[in-house]
């Protein structure tokens, strides 16, 4: 896979491996972790461009727009290389979490195969809580329950 970015390229070589971004806060954030919520919000902010009601503004929201456009361009990119699949979901691998929830996925784990594992524990299940610890202490219950 290669990714082109305004500054250049780069080739990535995956060898059947897919990419998760992590990003880690010092605190939760409610349902951010819910995988619905954010690909609602982080696709609304692919397929939208911004003004200014305020001129003092205007400078700074076509930076904004500036970033946005390199974002889609990107996501095409990413598209293309993917052979253009029915149900593109680029925002799926995106992980927000907090310093607590990053150290319960972490308990017990040996190695990144095993925190990829409990990474992925909750990806596509979610309950509607917007509750990161009681979804995952259920979805644990659960494998522990099936062996």
């Amino acid at each position: 896979m290669e990714l082109n970015t305004i500054n250049g390229g780069r080739v990535i070589d995956l060898q059947g491996r897919a990419i998760e971004r992590v990003a880690i806060s010092l605190f939760d954030f409610g349902g951010f972790q819910d995988r619905i919520v954010i690909e609602q919000i982080l696709h609304g902010h692919l397929v939208s461009t911004y003004g200014a009601n305020n001129p003092a503004f205007a400078r700074s929201i076509v930076e904004v727009n500036k970033l946005g456009n390199e974002l889609r361009l990107l996501n095409e990119e990413l598209y293309n290389v993917r052979a253009k699949p029915l149900q593109w979901r680029p925002f799926f691998n995106c992980w927000f979490l907090s310093v607590p929830q990053v150290l319960l996925l972490l308990d017990g784990v040996v190695g990144a195969g095993q925190f990829a594992d409990e990474l992925r524990r909750t990806r596509s299940f979610t309950m509607g809580t917007r509750d990161f610890y009681y979804e995952y202490a259920y979805t644990k219950r659960m494998a522990a329950a099936n062996k």
